[in-house]
């Protein structure tokens, strides 16, 4: 690896321990991140013609499965309640009993109380504020 090349890995490396979440870049840059491997683009190609423009870069540290379904979702529920599509029930089996959540009972009824007043919205601005607060205490509270 050339001098450019390992310390732009340890910008990159100590970037990610920074920040749990990435800003949405477009799909593209990952392109020519994995120019090397053909499967790669093939399999950015393909995501990109099913209607895929965006991807976050998430921080791999045992949780970054987690962080990233739970923000992706997050944002969905923000991106329809702005434009006034709310859902009756955002997960289809129904919220989880807190008691499970031990000493994070806690966070888990602030979530959900904040995604519901998510899907109360009306639209517009207030949707976005709501949203906006979500993913701020998401990223603040890692």
């Amino acid at each position: 690896m050339s001098d450019y090349g390992l310390a732009k890995a340890l910008r990159r490396a100590q970037e990610d321990l920074r920040y749990p979440l990435g800003p949405a870049q477009p799909l593209g840059d990952m392109a020519h991140d994995f120019a090397h491997s053909q499967h790669h683009v093939r399999k950015i190609g393909e995501l990109a013609h099913m209607g895929f423009r965006d991807v976050r870069r998430v921080r791999g540290d045992g949780n970054c499965f987690y962080r990233a379904v739970g923000f992706a979702w997050l944002e969905a529920l923000a991106a329809l309640a702005a434009v006034g599509r709310l859902l009756a029930e955002p997960l289809p089996g129904g919220w989880p009993d807190e008691t499970g959540f031990g000493a994070l009972a806690g966070e888990y009824f602030d979530l959900r109380q904040a995604v519901r007043r998510l899907l109360r919205t009306t639209g517009g601005n207030e949707a976005l504020e709501v949203g906006a607060h979500l993913l701020a205490r998401l990223l603040s509270d890692v």
